[in-house]
């Protein structure tokens, strides 16, 4: 992976790990080769019971959305 990164932090008091990264030539558009760009956090809720978001998209302005939507998460 390139443009890789993994970091913990802590989001509506629970720890979560993140990771972001770019993959050369991901996805075909068109005929034409692109990057994408994917997410995957995983935090724990409580003991045995874990929440996670993963996905991505050649368009860089959906990882920004998913981080968002990570940082944004609430427990109910």
């Amino acid at each position: 992976m390139q443009e890789y990164s993994i970091c913990t932090d802590t989001v509506s008091g629970y720890e979560v790990s993140i990771q972001a990264w770019r993959t050369p030539d991901g996805v075909y558009r068109k005929l034409r080769r692109l990057d994408r760009y994917d997410v995957f956090a995983i935090w724990k809720v409580r003991p045995g019971l874990y929440a996670y978001l993963s996905g991505g998209s050649y368009d860089v302005s959906m990882q920004m959305t998913m981080l968002g939507a990570v940082r944004a998460w609430r427990a109910r």
